[in-house]
């Protein structure tokens, strides 16, 4: 059984022209002109009832009140005016049976995002190719990044269980560098010297935001020693404040240091030409 998923990064729209027998879907998909069979909703459907900034989520919940043409899967199934299918979550976390952790009689389950729920439920249909459109996981900086090691899992699943998986050629979908032959995801040089230019504004600023109070307290300080009781009062406070200064100067510059230490060991040596050369030769005989 060919089952395709389908997601909401731009490359969902390559699935229009998909074959599979059944379509899987979510969340949003009355934005999507394509014919779901299943739509997975993995949220407390209500709610979308109750936020009342965001004119899409109301939007969707004033489309989820009427029975759609699709079997939407949820956390539970009587959420919405119409029975909905319960997701089988013990179906899916006994896929994991075989992964124990020493010590512990709790069931290893590793669900991280829409995506994760989407796979397991496709292998549970006895899926042998799956089809990837949509899911790009490719925007670090937001939640997608926590969210990537699931769905590293669960595609590694996929291939051991030895079901086919189709990816679009643009995706960032097991899109990586294969480590020692074409180079590593690290952080170069480039990259820590831009983190220490921040580091060095940060720790700059530290210090002159404590130097101008300990300007201050030291012309306090002095009313205070001729006696001055307010001075008093005042110097006491500013001295927990300047403390508190002076940690964060501290903070920062050891940050600083130990950076400025690790660019000095930095040592990304490259390798001849020649070898360069026979180790690209390799990967390309291997990616054939």
């Amino acid at each position: 059984m060919i089952i395709a998923i389908v997601g909401s990064a731009p490359n969902w729209q390559a699935a229009k022209k998909s074959k599979a027998d059944l379509i899987f879907g979510v969340n949003f998909v009355w934005k999507r002109d394509i014919e779901f069979d299943v739509v997975f909703d993995m949220h407390e459907l209500t709610y979308y009832s109750r936020d009342k900034t965001d004119p899409e989520k109301k939007q969707h919940w004033q489309y989820l009140q009427e029975k759609p043409t699709y079997k939407v899967i949820s956390l539970l199934n009587d959420q919405l005016p119409y029975e909905t299918i319960e997701y089988p979550i013990n179906d899916a976390v006994q896929l994991l049976k075989n992964i124990n952790r020493a010590g512990s009689k709790e069931k290893t389950a590793v669900f991280l995002s829409s995506f994760d729920y989407m796979i397991a439920y496709a292998i549970l249909k006895g899926a042998t190719q799956i089809e990837v459109y949509g899911f790009d996981f490719g925007h670090t900086k937001t939640e997608y990044k926590y969210q990537i090691p699931g769905k590293n899992f669960w595609l590694g699943y996929c291939a051991g269980r030895g079901i086919d998986l189709i990816l679009e050629e643009e995706t960032a979908l097991l899109n990586y560098k294969m480590y020692g032959y074409e180079g590593v995801n690290m952080i170069q040089r480039q990259e820590l010297e831009k983190i220490e230019a921040f580091m060095t504004a940060e720790f700059e600023e530290s210090a002159a935001d404590h130097h101008v109070l300990q300007g201050e307290l030291n012309a306090w300080m002095k009313k205070a020693q001729a006696g001055d009781k307010e001075a008093q009062q005042v110097v006491a406070v500013m001295q927990e404040e300047a403390l508190v200064k002076f940690q964060r100067v501290a903070f920062n510059e050891g940050k600083l240091t130990m950076l400025k230490l690790l660019i000095s060991e930095i040592d990304t040596g490259e390798a001849t030409k020649k070898i360069k050369e026979r180790i690209k030769h390799k990967v390309e005989v291997a990616k054939k």
